[in-house]
């Protein structure tokens, strides 16, 4: 129950044992200045005045006056005290059995016609012709802001909820990507030292494959002049043969 609709029920709960006690000490004081009067007129009438009908009229009109002085004291000392622990159990009865709407906004009016058709054993308070129908309009209102904002309450935890979800998803992503991206450029790095060691490799062996070609051309180009050479050699030998036989046949012719 909210502190609005707590504090309007404990005015109305003062207003109503502030007219209760109103009421029951008029009719308590009218009912004994009846009897009295009554009383009176019956002991005129009949001409007999007999002490001990008078002692009885007087002790009833002292008791009730008694009583009523009591019960105003006992209610007014209620009504005037500071501690509000009896209306906070009284709020919290009329909270539990649902009948907040039933709580009046105004103090109810007490002209002389309204006191006298009030019975004496009355339980309810005088409220005006409209209070109920604003008290359950006014309580309704305030039931109707409070349900709303509970609603939206919700709808916002609701709401952060799922914004705390979607968070919590997108920083998982994040922190898989910059793993994923960790990963990715420590492989990176790996595959550009294997490619630079393939490439010193591939180089040597490169380095080494067109040396031994290159010795092996050298060989064949040496092993070929020496070929040539032989061949010089014996063409020069072929061709001293032939001037010997040619001056050997001139000799002879």
């Amino acid at each position: 129950m909210s502190a609005k609709t707590r504090s309007r029920l404990k005015k109305a709960l003062r207003e109503s044992l502030n007219l209760e006690a109103h009421f029951a000490s008029i009719r308590l004081g009218s009912n004994s200045n009846d009897d009295v009067l009554a009383e009176k007129l019956t002991a005129d009438r009949s001409g007999r005045d007999e002490p001990k009908q008078k002692d009885e009229e007087l002790l009833r009109a002292g008791s009730a006056k008694v009583d009523s002085n009591d019960m105003r004291k006992s209610i007014s000392a209620m009504l005037l005290t500071e501690d509000d622990r009896y209306l906070d159990e009284l709020v919290s009865a009329v909270a539990r059995i649902g009948l907040e709407d039933l709580a009046p906004e105004s103090s109810p009016s007490d002209g002389p016609a309204d006191v006298e058709a009030e019975p004496a054993s009355s339980a309810h308070p005088l409220e005006p012709a409209g209070a109920p129908s604003k008290s359950s309009a006014a309580n309704s209102a305030v039931q109707a802001e409070l349900s709303a904002a509970l609603l939206e309450l919700d709808t916002l935890r609701t709401q952060l909820q799922l914004s705390q979800t979607h968070t919590s998803s997108l920083e998982a992503q994040i922190a898989q990507h910059t793993a994923s991206t960790a990963r990715t450029a420590r492989t990176q790095a790996i595959l550009e030292a294997d490619l630079a060691a393939l490439k010193g490799e591939m180089a040597g062996v490169e380095w080494d494959k067109a040396k031994t070609d290159w010795a092996r051309v050298r060989v064949e180009v040496l092993a070929e002049l020496e070929d040539a050479k032989v061949q010089k050699d014996a063409m020069l030998v072929l061709g001293s043969q032939m001037g010997m036989w040619e001056r050997m046949i001139r000799a002879r012719t």
